[in-house]
């Protein structure tokens, strides 16, 4: 029997006791945090016991359906397989420092208190970004082994699209926000200039208008 098919006859792991009585209005502590973790590693394996309980925690504690993204992370996650395959021993450090790295460029992109639209763009600026290195770096070792002209197009091509994606993902990300900065007009030397809201509480004057 496989090691696999050993752990789903495992009994799922047991709520600590500080969680107390789960409800809707139960904080995401460390332990419970913890413990759904647990949880969702089992169901990654297939066992379905612990899925049919994270739907029942979740449907329990309904205000954390809205802190997951599910979708988001499994983009990353297999961003990640590629670069630093999980099943290869001594490459947990470079998945974490990637992973961190990514969360630090969605993080500079979305910018503080980011708006819900800011930070589904700022989502996608974060993966466009991880595949572009992945694409430059997939190039780079070709290079280094050597291949065939045709080849050579290929991967120069795979570059070129995701730095175009890369740039459409941050372009889009600053048109949406410039049109969603609320404006303020103000008269100057009988001119009229308009001025970002941002601007007047900092102080500044970037001009949007002549």
């Amino acid at each position: 029997m496989t090691p696999r098919a050993n752990r789903k006859t495992q009994p799922l792991p047991a709520p600590p006791e500080s969680i107390g009585e789960l409800g809707p209005t139960t904080e995401r502590s460390l332990a419970l945090a913890a413990w759904i973790t647990a949880l969702l590693m089992r169901e990654q394996e297939g066992d379905a016991e612990a899925s049919k309980m994270l739907i029942e925690v979740y449907n329990t504690v309904p205000r954390m359906w809205g802190e997951l993204a599910v979708l988001r992370d499994n983009a990353e996650g297999c961003w990640l397989d590629l670069i630093a395959p999980a099943r290869e021993s001594g490459r947990d450090f470079t998945r974490e420092a990637i992973r961190r790295e990514l969360e630090r460029v969605r993080r500079d992109a979305a910018g503080a208190d980011p708006a819900p639209i800011d930070a589904m763009l700022a989502d996608r600026v974060a993966l466009c970004w991880l595949a572009a290195h992945y694409a430059e770096t997939q190039y780079a070792e070709r290079l280094k082994d050597g291949m065939t002209f045709k080849e050579g197009e290929y991967y120069h091509k795979q570059c070129e699209r995701a730095e175009r994606r890369l740039l459409k993902a941050i372009q889009t990300l600053a048109t949406v926000r410039r049109l969603l900065t609320p404006t303020v007009q103000l008269n100057v030397a009988e001119k009229q200039i308009n001025v970002t809201r941002e601007c007047l509480e900092r102080g500044t004057s970037r001009l949007l208008t002549p």
